[in-house]
């Protein structure tokens, strides 16, 4: 694992349950804790990929005053399900700005964050939404029974998708997450957009071959700083497949409120597993 320069002489203070240990190590401070994965985000060959992002994400939120503008994920390997341990290390923090970097281990590395923090407090520069003239409502589009209905994670979202969307290449739908789960309430903003955009089924699963899996092997996301929460629980999820090959293919996905405001934009690059890799 490699860990980037120090950051500040000083241990973040982040959530009061974060922090389980925390060290002075080389010049900089390392926090650990500790990740519990409950079978309920089970997916293919381990926890569901969103489910991981949010447990980085959330470790990264360490600083008083701060929150994650941004976070780049890279996947070495499958997380399973059970205890993790996450290792927290601040490479910078200024008066505005703040550099964090998380490491999931699971006997070794798993999957490494690194996060943009920024202390937000200037006046909201108003924006119009996009225009949702056109676009079927919830109520309007059916329900979506996707290919990997046995996996667990997928019973905690509802997802319709809305018809005519760009013959496997793009991808619009609408979805909300199962509230009175108790695994859904745990998650916090940052968590529920990285767990909606990665619930997207892939443009792929919409052509005519259809993989078996397309597994998350890097996820950049960029959040909204105190982001709007849709009254009815709805968000319009709008993804694009820019490229893709027999092996990989990356993919554009942007996440809005009922009302068309922005909440988050992520880039992801997946791996593509046939079904004759699997049998």
């Amino acid at each position: 694992m490699s860990l980037a320069r120090a950051g500040p002489a000083r241990p973040p203070t982040g959530r009061a349950n974060l922090p389980r240990v925390t060290s002075w190590c080389g010049n900089r401070w390392l926090v650990a804790d500790r990740a519990h994965f409950v079978e309920e985000w089970r997916g293919f060959d381990g926890v569901f990929g969103g489910r991981v992002i949010a447990a980085l994400g959330e470790a990264a939120q360490c600083i008083p005053g701060f929150e994650v503008l941004s976070l780049a994920v890279e996947f070495s390997g499958s997380v399973g399900l059970g205890d993790a341990d996450l290792l927290v290390s601040p490479r910078h923090q200024g008066g505005r700005t703040a550099c964090v970097e998380v490491s999931l281990l699971q006997g070794r590395p798993r999957a490494r964050a690194v996060a943009k923090l920024a202390r937000v407090r200037g006046a909201e520069i108003p924006s119009a939404p996009i225009d949702l003239a056109g676009i079927l409502t919830p109520e309007q589009t059916p329900r979506y029974d996707p290919p990997y209905r046995d996996q667990p994670w997928s019973r905690l979202l509802e997802l319709r998708l809305i018809p005519d969307t760009g013959a496997g290449r793009a991808t619009r739908a609408w979805m909300r997450l199962n509230e009175p789960a108790r695994p859904v309430a745990t998650l916090d903003a940052l968590g529920r957009a990285a767990v909606l955009i990665d619930a997207v089924p892939p443009g792929l699963f919409l052509s005519p071959r259809v993989p078996a899996f397309v597994p998350t092997i890097d996820f950049t996301l960029h959040l909204r700083p105190q982001p709007p929460a849709p009254r009815d629980g709805w968000y319009l999820v709008v993804s694009s497949t820019v490229w893709a090959r027999d092996d990989f293919c990356m993919e554009d996905t942007s996440l809005y409120t009922s009302m068309g405001e922005m909440v988050a934009q992520a880039r992801q690059n997946r791996r593509v597993v046939w079904p004759a890799d699997v049998d």
